[in-house]
């Protein structure tokens, strides 16, 4: 398997990312503070967003959405469970 070469301006990315970090500090979820901010930041993101896939942020909302769902997915699993536990009245 070959590999790319791309020449990334870090320079330019770290003086981007710094200023993206002062106004999104987008991280690994860790904590429930955490989880609580970045679902907050997700619902935003989907107020403007919405479902347009060529809206110039729908690649944030997709990896804010992605750290949301890693989160649940290790602190909010539903063990499985006949259906009619769920029908019971």
């Amino acid at each position: 398997m070959g590999t790319v070469a791309e020449n990334f301006d870090v320079k330019a990315l770290q003086k981007t990312w710094a200023a993206f970090d002062r106004v999104a500090h987008l991280r690994p979820i860790r904590n429930d503070q955490e989880y609580d901010r970045t679902v907050s930041l997700m619902n935003h993101l989907l107020d403007v967003v919405g479902d347009d896939d060529h809206h110039p942020m729908s690649g944030l909302l997709e990896l804010v959405s992605e750290l949301v769902e890693d989160y649940d997915a290790g602190h909010f699993s539903v063990e499985a469970s006949e259906p009619k536990k769920f029908c019971a009245t």
